[in-house]
């Protein structure tokens, strides 16, 4: 992932308001935060409301993935 890539919400647990499972949405920033020792990686996206939001990357694929997961889910590839 990286910024200009369009991404699919793939978990919007806790943040139904904010994102919605299954839209698009373009990476306006990346970066990492240390959480607990570990690094976490966080991508800036406009929200649903078109307000700045940094979330986990984990939260979403970037459309190739995405699709070749849907395709593989219908037994087409």
């Amino acid at each position: 992932m990286k910024k200009g890539d369009i991404v699919v919400c793939i978990d919007n647990s806790d943040r139904e308001r904010y994102i919605t499972k299954g839209k698009q949405y373009e990476i306006l920033d990346k970066g990492l935060v240390p959480e607990r020792g570990n690094a976490r990686t966080y991508i800036t996206i406009l929200d649903n409301f078109g307000d700045k939001r940094d979330l986990l990357s984990t939260r979403f694929k970037i459309i190739p993935e995405w699709r070749e997961e849907k395709l593989n889910e219908l037994g087409i590839v």
